[in-house]
Parts: C-alpha cells; sequence; structure tokens
C-alpha cells in the first residue's frame, strides 16, 4: 500500500509568500474595529455571560 507523502514541503508551498505576525493576527482576529456579517466590534458594550455560560 502507498502512502501519500503529507510530510514532504512542495515547491508551491516553498514558494508561497509569508506572513507576519501581525499580518496572521488580523487574520485569525480580525481588525480591532472591524465588522463581519453577523456584527461589528468597537463601540459595542461589554459583554455579560448568561447562566449557561453564553455571552449575551
Amino acid at each position: 500500500m502507498r502512502r501519500a507523502p503529507i510530510d514532504h514541503v512542495t515547491a508551491a508551498e516553498r514558494a508561497a509568500p509569508r506572513i507576519g505576525a501581525d499580518e496572521a493576527d488580523v487574520l485569525e482576529n480580525g481588525v480591532e474595529d472591524g465588522c463581519s456579517p453577523w456584527a461589528c466590534r468597537g463601540e459595542a458594550d461589554a459583554l455579560t455571560r448568561d447562566n449557561f455560560g453564553l455571552a449575551t
């Protein structure tokens, strides 16, 4: 049985541009006061938790 070389770095992966820590943080968490299709960040009141531990 043959196995896929999942630990092999391809030429395309080597050629892909690297991103910095700041850019990675924005990609992971979004911009500080940005909006998504569901909500906006920044000027909202502080979130609280209900009896089930969910943010309200």
